[in-house]
This record gives C-alpha cells, structure tokens and sequence, in this order.
C-alpha cells in the first residue's frame, strides 16, 4: 500500500471499512484487472421486461389523464403511488413486488419526483 502501509492499517484508519472488504477487491484486481463485480452477481429480476413496460405505460397515462383533467375541469387527483400501481400490477399481471422495487424502476427509465422550486430566479 501506500507509504508502505500494511493494508490493515490502510481499511481501518484511512478508508474506514473491513479489512476481509479491501483484500476481496485487491484480489479481484489481480485476477480480473478490474475491482467491481461482475454484473448479473446479485439477486434475480422478479419482473420481466413486459411487466416493466406495463408499469411504465399506466403510470405514463395516469400522469396524462391527471393533466387533462387539471386543465379541462379543473380537477385535482392525486398522483399514483408505487403501493397503488404495485397492487394494480398483481392484480392485472399476477406479480409481486415490493414498493421500493416500483421506485428502483422509475429510477432505471428516468422517472423521478420533482419539487417545483419556489423563490427567486438566479438567471436570466
């Protein structure tokens, strides 16, 4: 290690993790030329591709319907939870998943929340 330091003293004082962490990915470096893991290492899909393009377009045509609604009526839904589309998903597919597993999705296709910002506009 660096300064010649022992690696011990490198995980603990400098980097701040277990030392059985640091020696598996010097080790994988050695073996592969490369410290991360090889993809397709953690826990199986629970949805398929067609599951994910069915969560896609309801929740696509729940905020379509939503502005529609606003600018024809005036009239304010509220806008689907992932725990409302989850229980809609195994009703329609007859899949499980968990909430969390929704938002990682909505992650991955770039859907995201946003605040809209209140205050005062720094450019121009």
């Amino acid at each position: 290690m660096e300064n010649y330091r022992s690696m011990r003293y490198v995980t603990r004082v400098v980097l701040g993790v277990q030392s059985s962490t640091v020696s598996r990915a010097v080790a994988r470096f050695r073996k592969t030329g490369d410290y991360r893991t090889k993809p397709g290492q953690g826990l199986k899909r629970v949805s398929t591709p067609r599951d994910d393009n069915c969560l896609r377009r309801r929740n696509f045509t729940a905020k379509f319907l939503k502005n529609m609604l606003l600018g024809a009526r005036n009239v304010q839904l509220s806008a689907q939870t992932p725990k409302f589309l989850k229980n809609m998903l195994l009703g329609a597919r007859n899949v499980q998943l968990s909430a969390q597993t929704l938002r990682s999705r909505f992650r991955e296709d770039g859907i995201t929340a946003h605040v809209p910002t209140h205050g005062p506009l720094f450019t121009r």
